[in-house]
């Protein structure tokens, strides 16, 4: 779900279509046709706003797509996978996917991406799910059974280490 504004809210249903609630009428609404007609049944529900107002969305295994313009149609991404989320960090947007990759899109459109590996308990490979900034500005990546951070200054994605937390005396 994503609030679009004071009135209109997006969300996805598990058709994997694009709805639009209206608040005020406390009814569902037809989105906008450029947005049906340039997207498609894919989508997972997660959506995002940047700070430049454009809208993001994340899909199971027909990558990201991104709105350039208010009530314009949804341009896809080149970013191909199974996107679990997306956030906006330190002025770059990130999506997370289920290869363990932490893909980050430049204000440019430059992608890099930055791998990591999380396993579950019996040490198979398991996807991310979510992204998280913290009230240190520290991008997290869950997964189901561990928890990494992406640490901006050196690029890298790392294992939660518990002294991580430690504080000096």
């Amino acid at each position: 779900v994503l609030a679009l504004d004071d009135r209109y809210l997006l969300l996805s249903g598990y058709d994997h279509n694009l709805y639009m609630f209206d608040r005020k009428t406390t009814s569902f609404v037809t989105p906008p046709q450029a947005w049906v007609s340039s997207t498609y049944n894919d989508s997972e529900g997660v959506f995002m706003k940047d700070k430049e107002d454009r809208i993001w969305i994340s899909t199971y295994g027909s990558g990201l797509f991104v709105q350039q313009q208010q009530y314009a149609h949804f341009i896809k991404h080149p970013l191909s996978g199974d996107i679990q989320d997306i956030c906006e960090y330190n002025d770059h947007i990130y999506a997370c996917n289920t290869d363990g990759k932490l893909i980050q899109i430049q204000p440019t459109g430059k992608q890099s991406e930055f791998s990591f590996l999380l396993k579950n308990e019996a040490g198979n490979p398991t996807r991310a799910n979510k992204l998280h900034i913290d009230h240190q500005n520290r991008l997290w990546i869950l997964s189901r059974n561990e928890l990494h951070y992406f640490s901006a200054s050196t690029g890298q994605v790392h294992a939660w280490n518990p002294s991580f937390f430690t504080k000096e005396a």
